[in-house]
């Protein structure tokens, strides 16, 4: 009942929430790029381009739906590059421990080679 009150009366008083910007730019592609180790379907560049300019920049929740094995998961980690990129920190969260192994592991594998690249 705190943050439902708190909530009406923010809005009463006419506070604004502050929204996040992110851009993709050239030098974000590039980041994206040089870090997966292949071509993303035609799909996957379609989301990718809407992000940033719908999901990320909103103060609500993204769902992305999609089959297993669609690439749901690579889309996350482009996401966070992308979030990464425009100077943010990101968590990436899974709801079964199964399913965050699973994804820590794939990150683990894409990621870590442009980490160790960075550091040379």
């Amino acid at each position: 009942m705190f943050f439902l009150e708190l909530g009406l009366e923010l809005k009463r008083a006419g506070c604004v929430l502050n929204r996040h910007s992110f851009e993709l730019n050239d030098r974000v592609r590039e980041s994206i790029k040089k870090i997966l180790p292949f071509r993303p379907t035609e799909s996957q560049k379609k989301v990718l381009e809407r992000l940033p300019l719908q999901c990320l920049s909103h103060t609500h929740e993204t769902t992305l739906a999609g089959d297993v094995g669609s690439g749901k998961t690579i889309i996350a980690l482009q996401a966070a590059i992308i979030a990464i990129e425009n100077g943010y920190q990101v968590a990436l969260m899974a709801p079964t421990e199964i399913l965050a192994t699973e994804h820590f592991i794939s990150a683990r594998r894409i990621l870590e080679p442009a980490a160790t690249a960075s550091r040379c």
